[in-house]
């Protein structure tokens, strides 16, 4: 799952409705902006919702700002989104280098080389870890259970 856009976001599955606009709305007094799970937002979503909340395009006065580039990050709620007036104009987005050139042979590239790449994506935030990333100790659990017979 990846915290969606309002231009992205499923209108009709309650955990997408008002997701987006929490993203960089929840700050402290500071201006700083609280981090929490996407689950947790998740749910806030369809709390929201179920109690009978439903966006209305008409009646939005603010948008959403999200920096040239980072338009790919999952986690746009931590810093990245400012929210402005709707006649503020939206940021001259990076254009994507399509050339020839610039794709990488990923069949070229060692398992070590591309095990690197993942890691620099997910630190740049561009991917995310598995959700089940932590490791797990390979260990067979045995119980004894005594039967009656």
């Amino acid at each position: 799952m990846a915290i969606p856009t309002q231009a992205t976001a499923n209108m009709d599955d309650p955990e997408e409705h008002v997701l987006w606009a929490l993203m960089g709305a929840i700050t402290t007094p500071e201006g700083d902006a609280l981090i929490t799970t996407e689950q947790c937002l998740r749910r806030a979503s369809k709390i929201i919702v179920d109690a009978g909340f439903r966006h209305v395009a008409e009646l939005q006065t603010r948008k959403q700002i999200i920096p040239g580039g980072a338009e790919s990050v999952h986690w746009l709620g931590v810093g990245a989104v400012e929210w402005v007036d709707m006649d503020t104009p939206d940021p001259d987005v990076a254009e994507v280098r399509t050339s020839a050139a610039d794709e990488l042979d990923l069949d070229a590239e060692s398992g070590a080389a591309l095990i690197r790449l993942v890691e620099r994506l997910q630190e740049r935030g561009v991917i995310r870890p598995p959700e089940d990333s932590a490791p797990t100790e390979d260990v067979a659990q045995v119980r004894t259970i005594e039967v009656d017979y």
